[in-house]
């Protein structure tokens, strides 16, 4: 598996992850077998793009339910509206860092559940020419690593702490 990463990598210059999962014992098992390995690239984020994700390796992660932590949300927003950017980036790290275990599609709906609170408070402040037009899901899908999503998560949230900022200063 890992000379066709590397012969991929080589000639298309795109990483590729792969889901495994072995130990049928008849062929009625390879369905199981398929979908377990098709599961297990739901990891991908948390594992890292080009690897290799062994279902025996998540099936119990799989299990234990990635709640939203809206605790982290509120501070993150808090932070936004006073303009405290240092301790915006550490709960957006934390935010993600408490995501980061979950399958590919609960962080991309934890995610964009933070960026619609944020882009709430951008329409609030912004008048009806600036409002909100990115498709965050459409954009973090194309995303491969954590990191990554948590920089366009931190850009947002920099972005309207600026506006809020501006606007702030420009009523005073």
């Amino acid at each position: 598996v890992e000379q066709v990463q590397k012969f991929v990598e080589s000639i298309y210059k795109i990483t590729a992850s792969f889901g495994c999962n072995f130990g049928a014992d008849s062929a009625e098992d390879l369905s199981d077998l398929y979908h377990n390995a098709q599961y297990s690239l739901s990891y991908r984020l948390s594992k890292g793009y080009n690897s290799i994700i062994l279902y025996n390796s998540i099936k119990d992660s799989a299990q234990n339910i990635c709640e939203y932590p809206d605790t982290l949300e509120r501070d993150i927003i808090s932070d936004m509206t006073t303009q405290n950017r240092e301790s915006m980036r550490k709960n957006i790290y934390k935010f993600m860092d408490t995501i980061s275990t979950a399958s590919y599609s609960t962080v991309i709906m934890h995610a964009n559940r933070l960026l619609s609170a944020v882009d709430q408070i951008a329409v609030k402040i912004t008048s009806a020419e600036d409002a909100v037009t990115v498709n965050n899901i459409e954009t973090m899908t194309r995303m491969e690593t954590i990191s990554e999503i948590e920089s366009f998560v931190a850009a947002r949230c920099e972005s309207v702490s600026i506006k809020f900022s501006e606007i702030k200063s420009d009523s005073k």
